[in-house]
């Protein structure tokens, strides 16, 4: 006992004495859950780790997307100012072709009307004459037939 009284006390610890624990911060990085892999159980996947880009790489990004945009839209501006006077003459041009086959198909209606008329005119000038035969043979069956 001598020798721990004799000695210094900053290089003893005494055994009832404890230090309280240390506060550890959690990680700041999350990492993915680790999946155990049949055959395998000892061996995990890497933590995945994400990079932020820095402020010159978000802006080269910025820029190239900005770009690429600028160009879409310049191709499909031309591509519409192609396309729409095209698509306009046709649907002139078919409006035209409609309109002749309109007026032919209202052409031929006409004649099937004067036709239907005339057939009518036919058949009421054909009914009148079987009226006529009609009432002649009534007229010899009334005054009966001699036999010889």
């Amino acid at each position: 006992m001598a020798n721990i009284m004799n000695s210094d006390p900053s290089q003893h610890q005494n055994a009832n004495c404890h230090q309280p624990p240390q506060f550890q911060p959690p990680p700041l990085i999350m990492q993915a859950p680790q999946l155990i892999r049949p055959g395998q159980p000892d061996q995990f996947p890497p933590p995945i780790q994400s990079v932020q880009p820095n402020s010159a790489q978000a802006r080269n990004r910025g820029r190239e997307l900005d770009w690429i945009l600028k160009v879409v839209g310049v191709a499909l501006a031309i591509l519409f100012g192609v396309w729409a006077p095209i698509s306009y003459k046709v649907t002139i041009d078919f409006n035209i072709e409609n309109g002749v086959f309109q007026n032919q198909f209202n052409d031929n209606l006409k004649a099937i009307g004067t036709q239907a008329g005339s057939a009518r005119l036919f058949q009421s000038s054909a009914a009148d004459e079987l009226e006529t035969i009609r009432s002649k043979i009534d007229a010899i069956g009334s005054e009966g037939v001699r036999i010889l």
